[in-house]
């Protein structure tokens, strides 16, 4: 009998490992940069004091938008047969009312703007430069968002 014969095959050498580099640590994005939050330039009483003096306005505001709505309704439901002169009077007074209206409007809108900086904490301090509104510019108008200097740097800009 013939003695099978078992072929031996070889293994090759396992192949030297490759180094690899180890993967570079991705860097964290940069924070965003944020501005410091500067303290607050008010009292707590400060703010209440202003807080009641805003809301008493826009409430007043808000009073003669609707009592001026309700003239102009009457106007228009008086349904009274008219001459040109009355005619004249009444749109001259219409327009007027609106005129008013729409400056109430945006004075109600500059109260509630202020309002929202009290809740973040920006009231009382100029919205470009950041510099403190003195407190006799806030008691004279307690919606204003500007300092004295860039308030008449705006004024001047738009003569």
């Amino acid at each position: 009998m013939k003695k099978k014969q078992h072929k031996v095959v070889k293994k090759a050498p396992p192949a030297k490992a490759q180094k690899t580099p180890p993967a570079k640590a991705q860097k964290a994005p940069p924070k965003p940069v944020r501005e410091k939050k500067l303290p607050p330039v008010l009292s707590k009483s400060e703010l209440a004091h202003y807080r009641q003096k805003l809301v008493a306005k826009r409430e007043d505001l808000l009073t003669g938008m609707q009592r001026a709505e309700q003239e102009e309704k009457q106007l228009d439901e008086a349904g009274e047969v008219k001459d040109a002169a009355d005619l004249a009077s009444d749109a001259y007074e219409r327009e007027f009312t609106n005129e008013l209206t729409d400056a109430e409007r945006r004075s109600v809108g500059q109260i509630e703007s202020a309002l929202e900086r009290m809740k973040t904490g920006e009231y009382g301090r100029c919205v470009t430069c950041g510099k403190k509104i003195p407190k006799i510019r806030l008691e004279a108008m307690p919606s204003a968002w500007l300092c004295i200097n860039c308030q008449t740097q705006l004024e001047q800009k738009k003569a």
